[in-house]
């Protein structure tokens, strides 16, 4: 650790609002904390500078200030589920302070010291990537640092964008470097007009940026090493579809597209992640081999773990078994609980009890423009039919609770047990 510890574990921050739990890592002069709003019963993470931890430098204070002030403002500016709420920055004392949204998966960066996830998880990541930096571009925001370390993950593996303070804005002058992305660390990623010193750049830049990502999230590699190594996506896995390694090389295009009708020209980078989005539907075959979840196989499991359905699937499986254990003290142990497959089956039938599903929906937070959109894309799938039906049930249930207001008494065993789940399904 570069520096000690700002804040101490059990420590009540912010007027008493939030009480420390976690150390979650650093950067350069930030200190990342997870923390609990002790009113709202709800996790939350914080970013902390102090003036020790920057030293005499007071000029280097404002800076941090500026990019504080800015991520919070432009935050506050885009709604949207996959990109990381920010919900106050303070001054209080010789400190800084940024909270924001508590990102249970934690970084991709992190994910990916692990190696390449699998084929459908990394394309479901750059999807909800692309989604989130669509929504900054409709404010006119270009990131302008899109990196792994900038896209986190909840604890269902759904992707946000984070790392908003070096952003390219109509309230700032233009883009910057920030402590989190010192430029040795950014230059795999960034697009070439950023490395020719273009003053403002076009959303085009950030779909360069993500493709480097996605690259790296399917080999393993990074694409400025696989580039001057003459390797392509499916020389480093060759199992990828033809239709994926040619979206991917769109967004890895030298030339960045700069109108709309750009869009059908091969030769050039898509120009909005609206493109991207067009270009990775999910009918879009990802591999040439079938899947092995289709096969029945053990090594479908990695796959699961950051499907967009999980969420749903704890949300059944927890409903299902409701009769093996009850939310409290006590109760029967999760190894009784049925393989999730069966549940899945079974869920249309099985007793769904209002004060049961009130009570996971309450826990999860479950927001109801999210369950729509999913219910949305479920319902276009080739399987909604048949395997998706029980979940569109239970959704169709979650629905009418949220309408109604439906609230119930937070219950801490249960979120234990939820975690556990949560685990063993993954």
């Amino acid at each position: 650790m570069a520096h000690q510890p700002e804040l101490k574990i059990g420590e009540v921050i912010l007027s008493g609002k939030y009480q420390v739990l976690e150390f979650l890592g650093e950067g350069n002069v930030s200190q990342v904390y997870r923390v609990h709003h002790l009113d709202l019963d709800a996790d939350r993470a914080v970013r902390v500078v102090s003036q020790s931890m920057l030293g005499p430098d007071s000029g280097q204070w404002a800076e941090c200030y500026n990019l504080f002030q800015l991520e919070a403002q432009l935050a506050a500016q885009v709604e949207d589920e996959n990109v990381l709420r920010v919900y106050d920055f303070q001054q209080a004392e010789d400190r800084l302070y940024l909270v924001m949204e508590f990102a249970g998966g934690g970084s991709l960066a992190r994910r990916l010291q692990d190696g390449p996830l699998p084929v459908e998880q990394a394309v479901s990541i750059a999807r909800d990537a692309a989604a989130g930096l669509k929504a900054l571009h409709k404010q006119r925001v270009v990131h302008c640092h899109v990196t792994p370390s900038s896209i986190l993950l909840d604890a269902w593996g759904q992707a946000k964008i984070a790392d908003l303070g070096g952003a390219q804005s109509p309230w700032n002058s233009g883009y910057r470097t920030t402590e989190d992305r010192s430029a040795q660390s950014f230059l795999p990623y960034q697009s070439p007009e950023q490395a020719q010193g273009v003053a403002y750049l076009t959303p085009s830049s950030d779909v360069y940026s993500l493709g480097c990502v996605l690259f790296e999230m399917l080999t393993g590699q990074r694409w400025s090493n696989a580039r001057a190594a003459e390797q392509t996506p499916r020389d480093l896995r060759p199992e990828l579809s033809p239709q994926l390694e040619a979206v991917l090389a769109r967004m890895l295009r030298e030339e960045r597209g700069r109108k709309p009708g750009d869009a059908s020209d091969a030769r050039k980078r898509y120009p909005t992640m609206g493109d991207v989005l067009a270009a990775l539907p999910a009918s879009l075959p990802l591999t040439t081999t079938p899947s092995p979840r289709k096969q029945g196989t053990q090594a479908a499991q990695p796959a699961r773990k950051g499907a967009r359905v999980l969420p749903l699937v704890v949300l059944i499986a927890l409903i299902g078994v409701a009769g093996l254990f009850w939310y409290g003290t006590g109760g029967e142990s999760l190894d009784q609980m049925p393989a999730w497959e069966e549940v899945l089956k079974n869920a249309a039938t099985m007793p769904i009890t209002g004060e049961l599903v009130a009570k996971i929906v309450n826990e999860f937070d479950f927001n109801e423009d999210r369950i729509v959109a999913r219910k949305k894309a479920i319902g276009k799938t080739t399987t909604a039919a048949k395997q998706y039906k029980p979940i569109l049930v239970v959704i169709d249930k979650v629905l009418a609770l949220k309408k109604a207001n439906m609230t119930v008494k937070r219950l801490t065993t249960a979120m234990e047990k939820i975690r556990e789940m949560v685990s063993s399904l993954k």
